[in-house]
């Protein structure tokens, strides 16, 4: 696996995924067709490849969320003294960030649980 990148080879032809994007981002159908691809014709080492690729992006997701609502926390603290009802909601951005660091968590759980074939 290349940079984030993971190759299913199958019979006729294969399919490149950016693990950070498919992941994080596929409805529970598309994400069954891929893995029953993956299963198929991917051998254990490369299940574990894809594994660790998707552990590094969650954590490193899980960094940039920590480092963003440090940031958000900060901004409120300073608020507080010229605004005390100041609250400051989590931007879309974060949200987005901790949706796909959640949703790549369920997918590394699924796959770590799953049995392959190839």
């Amino acid at each position: 696996m290349t940079n984030g990148v993971f190759r299913i080879e199958y019979p006729t032809g294969y399919m490149e995924l950016n693990v950070r994007e498919f992941f994080a981002n596929a409805n529970k159908k598309r994400m069954t067709k891929v893995l029953k691809l993956a299963k198929q014709y991917c051998s254990d080492i490369r299940r574990e490849e894809l594994i660790s690729t998707m552990r590094s992006e969650v954590d490193r997701l899980n960094e940039v969320v920590k480092k963003l609502e440090s940031l958000r926390l900060s901004e409120q603290y300073h608020l507080l003294a010229f605004f005390p009802q100041a609250r400051i909601e989590p931007s879309s951005y974060e949200k987005a960030l901790r949706r796909q660091r959640d949703k790549l968590a369920e997918s590394v759980a699924l796959i770590k649980d799953e049995r392959w074939d190839g």
